[in-house]
């Protein structure tokens, strides 16, 4: 099997620093990888993305360390499940988010994340106490990569970022971020941050799902892999709703696009904890946040736009849903 190399060896160079900081040599896994001392040698070299994510996750294991020396205090193996499992009971990503920011100083407390609403947008900044140098720039570009995960996670889906920066200008790291990202990618900022719409901060997080999708057990897959989506149905059902919520899609309609009976899609749904309600409702929710956040926007329009038969009844659902009321949502998460 040929292997595609798009990913540059100086990337594996952090993890040989990891190495040399805990005395242990890296040669076995080097090995195991197929990485030779010719190719470490050359900065220009490629590797394959799956020599990438091995070296990542056997250097974790062997280091103890999931932080990859990275920070002053080593994070074993198991602290990056044990802090998703802090955040699962959050009612929204933002609440997720800043437990997050919270809780992960404990386990590492030189790792400062900030979370910041100025108007309609919010950022997730790293604080770091002096200028970054190159090692640091890559440091501090590995993390976002992995908030950026951890935020995808919350909310089963690829959280839209409006921009993403870092201090450095490295060249590799800049298209790195803008694959993995999706969004424009500023370098030299003054810090490491991603900024993306405040209204998304009131995204449900998915616990009712928890029993079914497992926790990720380790840091390295968001951080090497970023977030990918899981083959569940539930998602893809989700996917068809959230294009248009407010079409009147049937359990028929569903399953037919799915290839599916509707007996086996509402079985297949139950299986994973949920059901087509559950996600039509949520659906609907999510696409009624995204519209309030349009402060023009009037209420009466987005009932309509939704398949409501009124603002009454809108307003109705959507308190069921949230807890507020509409106008109440809109004046907290959008104030003037």
């Amino acid at each position: 099997m040929v292997l595609r190399r798009h990913t540059p060896i100086t990337l594996v160079y952090a993890l040989l620093r990891a190495y040399q900081r805990y005395g242990l040599s890296p040669d076995a896994t080097l090995r195991r990888a197929r990485i030779t001392p010719a190719m470490l040698a050359d900065p220009d070299t490629l590797i394959s993305f799956r020599q990438m994510v091995f070296m990542t996750l056997a250097a974790m294991r062997e280091l103890n360390d999931e932080a990859l020396g990275m920070y002053a205090q080593r994070a074993p193996w198991g602290s990056f499940e044990m802090l998703m499992r802090a955040c699962t009971g959050a009612a929204n990503l933002g609440t997720a988010l800043r437990r997050w920011c919270r809780f992960v100083r404990i386990v590492l407390p030189d790792l400062v994340v900030r979370l910041q609403v100025q108007g309609e947008q919010a950022s997730m900044s790293l604080v770091e106490p002096e200028p970054a140098n190159s090692e640091r720039v890559f440091v501090q570009a590995s993390v976002l990569r992995l908030l950026h995960g951890v935020a995808s996670w919350f909310i089963d889906s690829h959280l839209p970022l409006l921009e993403a920066r870092y201090p450095g200008s490295e060249q590799p790291l800049h298209q790195g971020f803008g694959t993995v990202l999706r969004c424009p990618v500023r370098s030299g900022a003054a810090q490491a941050s991603l900024h993306f719409a405040a209204a998304l901060l009131q995204l449900p997080v998915r616990s009712h799902l928890l029993g079914q999708r497992s926790v990720p057990r380790h840091a390295g897959g968001l951080l090497v892999k970023g977030y990918r989506p899981n083959l569940r149905l539930a998602p893809r059902v989700r996917a068809l709703l959230l294009r248009d919520a407010g079409s009147g899609l049937t359990a028929l309609h569903i399953a037919q696009a799915l290839n599916l009976s509707t007996r086996s899609l509402h079985r297949k749904l139950a299986a994973e904890g949920t059901s087509l309600q559950v996600l039509k409702d949520d659906a609907r929710c999510q696409q009624a946040l995204a519209l309030l956040a349009q402060r023009e926007l009037p209420q009466k329009r987005i009932a309509a736009q939704l398949g409501f038969g009124s603002d009454k009844s809108f307003a109705r659902a959507f308190e069921r849903w949230t807890g507020q009321t509409p106008q109440a949502w809109r004046d907290q998460a959008l104030p003037t």
